[in-house]
């Protein structure tokens, strides 16, 4: 979530495509709060909002403690606003969301 509000806070408008893969396959500790959580997912939907732009952040999370936390961010999000998460086990199902075959390049 770090690298993704970085990504939308310094790009161009038109360099942020509508899609993101976050694979939490690797993810081993997890070194913030709910707070963190919260604070990142508001200013990501404040972002995009300033810019008009949409976004869905399809999270690849195979284990219980990625999953719990991927789920708790889709939960916090505003399911009303500009940023749209979704999350999967499975990391086809989580490419499928965003109706790729596998992962682009730009999205790495």
């Amino acid at each position: 979530m770090r690298e993704l509000f970085e990504r939308l806070h310094g790009a161009d408008p038109s360099a942020v495509a509508g899609k993101n893969f976050t694979d939490l396959a690797d993810v081993a500790a997890v070194e913030f709060g709910f707070r963190e959580l919260h604070w990142h997912s508001q200013r990501l939907q404040d972002r995009l909002r300033s810019r008009n732009q949409r976004l869905l952040d399809s999270i690849h999370a195979p284990d219980g403690v990625s999953f719990g936390l991927a789920r708790i961010y889709q939960q916090v999000v505003d399911p009303e606003g500009p940023l749209q998460v979704h999350v999967n086990d499975e990391r086809r199902q989580a490419l499928a969301a965003l109706a790729l075959p596998h992962i682009p390049e730009e999205l790495l």
